[in-house]
């Protein structure tokens, strides 16, 4: 059987799309040494922040009043960043065990942030005010600056960023099944002393 060359760049298209988001959520998981862990934690910040902007430096603006603040003021801490917006099912699952977790780790050094992609605040503030959900919840302009910076490809996605201020993963997507190996790596990143 001969596949046409057509065929066959479609094929491989399709095969290297649908592998992305999980080598991507991967790509420190499976580092063993502290040391490997680190370059590639080095290299995946490239890859999302690229020169000259650093994720602690990007301007986020806090919900409900609107002032700006720097994921910069979290150094010291782990920090959970969860990309979300209101009209996201999987987004408004992932909320309250994000919020589970910021109850559950906050007395040893994790902080979870929510950004909203929503365009108008008046739906964050009707969804806060239905779920009670009390994560610090951070917008993002209307030009979506902070997730094209971050170069988010779909919500939900959550950063993980270490103590020093550098993502070290990336996952994309929410599956409950999902969240003990999450959780392993908070562990792991609260573990690890700068």
């Amino acid at each position: 059987m001969r596949i046409q060359p057509v065929a066959l760049l479609s094929l491989l298209l399709f095969a290297s799309a649908c592998s992305a988001p999980t080598a991507r959520a991967q790509r420190v998981a499976g580092t063993p040494g502290a040391s490997d862990a680190k370059r590639a934690a080095q290299a995946l910040a490239a890859e999302v922040e690229g020169p000259p902007r650093t994720v602690s430096e990007l301007p986020l603006s806090r919900f409900p009043d609107g002032t700006t603040m720097h994921l910069s003021e979290a150094r010291g801490s782990v920090v959970l960043l969860d990309v979300w917006a209101t009209w996201c099912g999987p987004c408004v699952e992932a909320l309250p065990a994000y919020d589970a977790l910021a109850k559950r780790y906050a007395g040893q050094g994790l902080v979870v942030y929510a950004l909203s992609l929503d365009e108008d605040p008046r739906q964050v503030a009707r969804f806060v005010a239905d779920t009670g959900i009390r994560l610090p919840i951070l917008l993002d302009d209307q030009d979506h600056a902070v997730s094209r910076a971050l170069k988010v490809r779909g919500v939900p996605t959550t950063y993980l960023i270490d103590r020093e201020g550098t993502i070290r993963s990336i996952h994309d997507g929410y599956e409950p099944e999902n969240l003990p190996a999450l959780v392993a790596q908070i562990e792991q990143l609260l573990a690890e002393r700068p």
